[in-house]
């Protein structure tokens, strides 16, 4: 009985065995791609490294570029300069002082007495009078309060 069994396992075995090796074949196959990537890609990143420490970028400024930027800047010092100059010639000039402004001014009205007094822009009138004060009004009488 034992044989019998075995027979019919060594089918089954081989079948498994073989299934095996091809498996066992593509993980090789496998890692061998795996490396040759593995070695291309590497190659691609030293590449740009390389190519990054040697290859001069457009973007880097050159001496012309500093020449421009000087240029460009004494340009916009001059606009800044005239701008300033037609603010400066745009404000009047302050009016000359009033001579007559720190004066009192005589009038021949014996009534009224003035006097003017300015400072800067200001100007303040006293006016005092010479005849009898108007009359004022008569003020009402309180109420009577009322007592407890």
């Amino acid at each position: 009985m034992s044989s019998h069994s075995e027979l019919e396992a060594a089918p089954e075995l081989v079948y498994n065995a073989e299934a095996l090796q091809a498996n066992v074949e593509r993980d090789s196959q496998l890692s061998q791609l795996l490396k040759t990537f593995n070695e291309s890609f590497a190659s691609l990143l030293y590449v740009m490294d390389m190519s990054a420490l040697t290859t001069d970028s457009p973007q880097v400024p050159t001496d012309t570029s500093f020449q421009l930027a000087l240029q460009r800047a004494e340009e916009n010092t001059h606009i800044a300069a005239g701008a300033a100059s037609k603010a400066t010639k745009a404000i009047p000039p302050p009016p000359p002082p009033d001579i007559d402004a720190d004066k009192t001014t005589y009038t021949d009205n014996a009534d009224y007495e003035m006097t003017f007094m300015t400072a800067a822009n200001v100007t303040s009138t006293s006016t005092a009078t010479t005849t009898a004060k108007p009359p004022t009004k008569a003020m009402k009488k309180a109420k009577p309060k009322l007592s407890k």
